[in-house]
């Protein structure tokens, strides 16, 4: 066995065995470099400043600049004990409200927690992030396969699921978008043969029956009125009268002949 030192001995993990030489780590395949996060604006540049300087933070405010961190892009961290924590301000703040959470993670090399709440105080979700919404459509082939649609087609249109939803959109009123959109596709022209089509469909699944007709706990009567029909009109803003609605024959006023 080749002579080992004192020091060697004590820092081997094994007592009289020799400790491994620590072992390089292997470079990114092209795989993990055409995977890693894009970024879809930038790109960003640090603020100059040194050791000493005070930068305006989006969090805490004023706070002093201490070093900068080691991620692939390097930022300003503030001057404090314990480990670095990156300074929001700059083009970092434009990052967290255009990038997704995991290219921030990636290229300023913070973790999820600080990004999240660099989100949270900024007040950016997947509803208002660009990145975050590319995201979700890069990966929804890989998520949402033919079979899970299927399954989530069938489930959506069962009774109860149908329920459901209508129960969570009686009484709540259409969104201006929603009422503007029903507007244009009223007015917009339409299509040769689309009104035997949709009396087709109407008359098969929405025409107006006793059960239809029967209203609502809470609902006025409508009688002579067709619900869906009333309830579309009134998203839109429009006269909540059906043309199916029985014609009625008013008497004109006797007038005499002088």
């Amino acid at each position: 066995m080749p002579y080992q030192s004192r020091e060697e001995r004590q820092s081997s993990p094994h007592p009289g065995l020799l400790a491994k030489p620590p072992v390089a780590p292997a470079p990114p395949s092209r795989t993990a470099y055409a995977n890693r996060p894009r970024l879809l604006a930038g790109p960003y540049v640090a603020p100059t400043v040194q050791c000493g300087d005070v930068l305006a933070d989006e969090i805490d405010g004023d706070v002093e600049v201490g070093s900068y961190s080691a991620g692939r892009i390097a930022w300003p961290c503030r001057r404090k004990p314990g480990r670095r924590s990156l300074i929001l301000t700059g083009d970092l703040v434009l990052a967290v409200r255009t990038e997704s959470s995991e290219a921030i993670q990636y290229w300023f090399g913070v973790g999820a927690v600080t990004a999240w709440k660099w989100r949270s105080a900024l007040g950016v979700d997947r509803q208002n992030n660009a990145g975050t919404q590319k995201l979700y459509r890069d990966l929804k082939p890989a998520k949402l396969t033919p079979d899970r649609a299927a399954k989530g087609r069938i489930a959506a249109a069962s009774p109860a699921a149908i329920e459901r939803m209508a129960a969570a959109k009686r009484g709540v009123p259409a969104h201006p978008r929603t009422r503007a959109a029903l507007i244009e596709a009223a007015k917009a022209p339409k299509p040769d043969g689309w009104g035997e089509r949709a009396n087709r469909w109407m008359l098969a699944g929405k025409a107006a029956t006793p059960e239809t007709q029967k209203a609502r706990p809470g609902e006025p009567e409508r009688a002579g009125k067709c619900r869906w029909c009333a309830a579309v009109r009134e998203a839109a803003g429009l006269s909540s009268m059906c043309r199916r609605r029985p014609a009625i024959r008013r008497r004109r006023p006797h007038r005499s002949r002088s």
